[in-house]
């Protein structure tokens, strides 16, 4: 989900595909889903209409959809396309994660806990050394939002969606870089 659109895979190599669409694509609610021809029509006798992809093939609005969702999509994949589309959002995703993983790996404040070969390029978790201060509050006091923490693991988490500018990944790092 977090890396929809963001990165190049193979979409050969999966029957199916679902992601919600809120983090790169359009507003919260909406999902994609890519099912392989092979596997639309194999669902069991007693699968409910609405569950079944085959019902989306023959009418592919069985329910009101939600329009503004897919109208957002629609923009936000032409400005996408219009960018470069996915193979130019994967290279400037790499070099955005590179430069705020170097800040993070050379941080005497801030520890980057995941493992260099496990590392999202998409969301930056790093881990305060010094639980006296609130790194959080003092982020937002720099005009830098969303780096809270995810609420079970703690710490602080850089996202990088597409809609990111060079502008706000460097100043992170300027932050990271300002506390040592």
């Amino acid at each position: 989900t977090s890396c929809l659109f963001s990165r190049q895979f193979e979409i050969d190599h999966y029957g199916g595909i679902y992601a919600a669409a809120q983090k790169n694509l359009s507003s919260a609610g909406m999902g994609i889903l890519i099912v392989r021809d092979d596997l639309v029509s194999q669902a069991l006798p007693s699968t409910p209409s609405m569950m079944r992809f085959d019902t989306y093939l023959e009418d592919p609005t069985p329910v009101t959809p939600d329009m503004m969702a897919m109208v957002l999509a629609l923009a936000i994949t032409d400005w996408q396309l219009d960018e470069g589309g996915v193979p130019y959002f994967d290279a400037l995703h790499q070099a955005w994660s590179k430069a705020i993983y170097s800040a993070l790996d050379h941080s005497s404040v801030f520890e980057a806990p995941v493992q260099e070969a496990c590392r999202s390029q998409m969301n930056m978790v790093f881990i305060p050394q010094d639980d006296s201060i609130d790194f959080a509050t003092h982020a937002l006091e720099a005009g830098l939002l969303g780096l809270e923490g995810h609420r079970y693991v703690g710490g602080l988490r850089a996202s990088l969606y597409n809609g990111m500018t060079d502008d706000s990944v460097e100043a992170l790092i300027q932050w990271i870089k300002s506390y040592g």
